[in-house]
């Protein structure tokens, strides 16, 4: 709020207020909202993220349970002995990959998370991701066989 503030002033206008905060004179209260402000930038990922996700998390039938996760030729399947779903190759978007997870995109909404921390090798890593791309690949190659058949 503070930078918002500061832009709309004039040049010789903002000489005061940096001065105010160059020298401690600025109130507590300014350097508490000013840190907050720098925090929320810093972490908004994990805040905002939290935020809009906490709420569906709770409605999930598998919220808090141990989680399966299979990779196959016929696509992914995950759940545990109550609960659990099957999603085909080419009902798979894309594949996003982060240094903490990976994302097998379904939809605009959905998708399978698989952290990294799951899989316990770097080679073993490798050799999924590498699975994953070539069924993709495949599942991609056979809609656009299909595809181009139809037309």
């Amino acid at each position: 709020m503070v930078g918002f503030m500061m832009w709309d002033l004039e040049p010789h206008q903002r000489m005061p207020a940096l001065h105010l905060l160059a020298t401690g004179q600025f109130p507590w209260q300014g350097y508490a909202i000013l840190v907050t402000c720098l925090l929320l930038l810093w972490f908004r990922a994990e805040v905002f993220g939290w935020l809009f996700c906490a709420p569906v998390y709770g409605r999930s039938a598998l919220a808090g349970q141990d989680v399966a996760l299979e990779l196959d030729d016929a696509g992914l399947w995950a759940g545990n002995d109550q609960v659990n779903s099957r999603v085909s190759w080419s009902g798979v978007k894309r594949i996003i990959e982060t240094p903490k997870l990976v994302l097998f995109v379904v939809s605009k909404r959905e998708g399978v998370l698989l952290p990294r921390r799951a899989i316990a090798s770097d080679t073993r890593y490798r050799e999924m991701l590498a699975l994953a791309h070539a069924r993709l690949d495949a599942a991609r190659a056979d809609s656009a066989s299909v595809a181009g058949r139809l037309a």
